[in-house]
Formats: structure tokens, C-alpha cells, sequence
């Protein structure tokens, strides 16, 4: 039972000291990183609206590909420089926004397609 007890003050110890690293890290934020993340989840949100409207209209004729194309390479752009800088929060905030314009991509491609057969 003893090494039981032990375990659990050297768990409680741990789970602890990971606490006061979050908390120390969120203390420390500045409000230039807090707008950074906020720009970041409304960039990387935009595309959401137009995927909703995708999905429910079942067409594409108002997306642009080469619009696509561009804010693809651009994106891609992004997370490496974001890669290259060590910043987290670029190349995390567009690494989500790649992802989410794949899918109105893949759709509007697919939709596309539809009109042309």
C-alpha cells in the first residue's frame, strides 16, 4: 500500500506542476498573441459559409477554382513561413484554414462537374 500512496502523491505532484505550466503560460499571454488567435480562428472560419451554402445548394457556380487556387497557394505559403518562424499560431490557424477549403474545393469541383455532364 505504501508504494500505492506514493504513486499517488507523485501523480498528484505531476498532474500539479502540469497545471501550474498552463496556467503560467495563459498568465503570460501577451494581447498581441490574444488578437493573433482571434484573427486567426475568423480567417481560418471564413470559408465556413460558403461550404454551409455549398452543401445546402448543391452548386458552385459562384466559386471562383482559380480563386481557390490562389488562396491555396497562399495559404501553403503561410504554414511554411509560419513553419520557418516557429509561430504556432500562423501555422496552426492555417494549416485549419487549408483544411476547411479542401472540402468547398473537392465540392465545388464535384458540383461543377455535375453541370458540365
Amino acid at each position: 500500500m505504501g508504494c500505492q500512496g506514493t504513486m499517488g502523491v507523485s501523480l498528484s505532484l505531476k498532474l500539479l506542476g502540469k497545471r501550474n505550466i498552463i496556467r503560467e503560460l495563459l498568465m503570460n499571454i501577451s494581447i498581441v498573441t490574444i488578437i493573433g488567435i482571434i484573427a486567426s480562428i475568423g480567417t481560418a472560419m471564413s470559408m465556413v459559409p460558403q461550404l454551409l451554402k455549398l452543401k445546402k445548394e448543391n452548386k458552385a457556380e459562384d466559386i471562383s477554382l482559380n480563386m481557390l487556387l490562389v488562396l491555396f497557394i497562399g495559404l501553403r505559403c503561410w504554414i511554411v513561413y509560419g513553419t520557418l518562424q516557429k509561430d504556432w499560431i500562423i501555422t496552426i490557424s492555417n494549416s485549419f484554414s487549408y483544411s476547411i477549403n479542401i472540402l468547398p474545393a473537392v465540392l465545388a469541383l464535384n458540383y461543377k462537374k455535375k453541370v458540365i455532364i
